[in-house]
């Protein structure tokens, strides 16, 4: 089946990023990644359904007020959407949010009904208590959660630095790489959670990849890797397709994202506070890619799977 894989893979990497942010990284990133070897759905969804029963933590979402007071949509509904196939798989599913994202989370599970998604109040845990957090996992996925570089220093895609915050989504990931655990890191700008383990390569094809123009002086690339990391369209639409290679593999057809509820997953975040991080704006679409386009997408990984178990017998 690593055809339809393949073409998983295709669906989620089209570049259909609005003007104002990078343009040909995704694509290379995610060649250079996979190199030799088969989709990264494929690989990421099978090293996921290796780890049965595995308590799985999400790092999700990103605040920098006044821009983005409760974070942007990319990031927190795909971790919604994965979590809730996760957990469907009989995984223990917890996703880590600073306070101001917790109410675009809380809208994101009411619209899925996905009430087995355990949500926690990263904001709340203090700094001494990560270890035991990161000790409790088996695994860690990062979805569009920004990382910080060599320096300690987190920054949006443009270069803009901002208060590194609670470093607690880089020092879970290391603590898990450290203990051999599986991470997973979803991107599409080089400064995610995950782009550690392409650093060099990153640094070279990225605006602001060396230079980011503050102080540090260290770029945007950070430096915290996954042992997989997805580069994609947008880190949702990565999600979305690792949540349709798990139902390709299992022939469980309810793991895979509902393309009815992607408008409503959008409004919800909009309700709640999220902006779309692509144009900055208040507006149903994922890092620029209009809501409608997102709904189209998921309607094609839908196909790709379900004719990955359809057989027909022509008349003919």
């Amino acid at each position: 089946m690593l055809h339809f894989h393949e073409n998983i893979d295709r669906a989620v990497t089209i570049e259909m990023r609005p003007r104002g942010v990078p343009r040909g990284v995704n694509l290379q990133a995610y060649h250079y990644v996979r190199a030799t070897g088969p989709p990264l759905s494929h690989q990421i969804a099978h090293a996921l359904l290796a780890q049965p029963g595995s308590h799985i933590g999400f790092l999700t979402g990103m605040v920098f007020p006044p821009h983005l007071p409760h974070g942007e949509i990319d990031g927190p509904i795909g971790s919604a959407v994965l979590g809730h196939s996760l957990s469907q798989l009989g995984h223990p599913v917890s996703i880590l949010v600073e306070e101001p994202v917790l109410p675009v989370m809380e809208a994101l599970v009411q619209v899925l009904g996905a009430d087995r998604l355990r949500l926690i109040n990263a904001s709340a845990v203090d700094d001494g208590d990560w270890d035991a957090v990161a000790d409790d996992l088996g695994v860690v996925i990062a979805i569009e959660k920004l990382g910080v570089n060599r320096k300690g220093q987190r920054h949006l895609i443009t270069g803009t630095p901002f208060d590194p915050g609670y470093p607690y989504a880089d020092h879970l990931v290391n603590r898990l790489n450290d203990q051999r655990k599986l991470t997973i890191g979803f991107g599409d700008g080089g400064n995610e959670v995950g782009f550690g383990a392409i650093f060099d390569f990153a640094r070279a094809i990225v605006p602001h990849g060396r230079e980011c123009g503050c102080p540090c002086e260290d770029g945007i690339i950070t430096s915290t890797a996954t042992r997989y990391l997805f580069p994609a369209a947008s880190s949702n639409l990565g999600a979305y397709g690792v949540a349709a290679a798990l139902a390709l593999q299992t022939g469980r057809f309810e793991l895979l994202p509902d393309p009815e509820n992607e408008m409503p997953l959008l409004e919800a975040a909009l309700e709640a506070g999220a902006i779309d991080g692509g144009t900055g704006r208040r507006i149903a679409a994922e890092d620029g890619i209009p809501g409608e386009t997102a709904v189209g997408v998921l309607r094609v990984l839908n196909t790709i799977v379900r004719m990955g178990h359809q057989d027909f017998e022509r008349a003919f």
